[in-house]
């Protein structure tokens, strides 16, 4: 994903603000420890996509290791594309 430094400025501090939410009603027990676990990971993996610095499925693809879109053959980054 390409996105703008000034986006991704605007986007990193709206994540910090969701996070320290997401905390706020972890500590008050509005919020289960696993659940506010499961958004905040899956809301970073989305800053991270955003950035370039993840890719959902690449450990499955690779097994384990980290790779490049570039580097999967055309007609599979087609099917990525689609389930993201």
């Amino acid at each position: 994903m390409n996105v703008s430094s000034e986006v991704m400025i605007e986007m990193e501090r709206l994540f910090n603000e969701y996070e320290e939410l997401v905390e706020e009603k972890r500590k008050n027990g509005l919020l289960k420890e696993s659940a506010a676990s499961t958004y905040l990971l899956h809301s970073r993996n989305f800053i991270r996509w955003c950035k370039g610095d993840f890719m959902p499925g690449n450990r499955n693809i690779n097994n384990g290791k980290k790779i490049n879109i570039e580097d999967i053959p055309v007609s599979r980054q087609e099917t990525l594309k689609k389930k993201i």
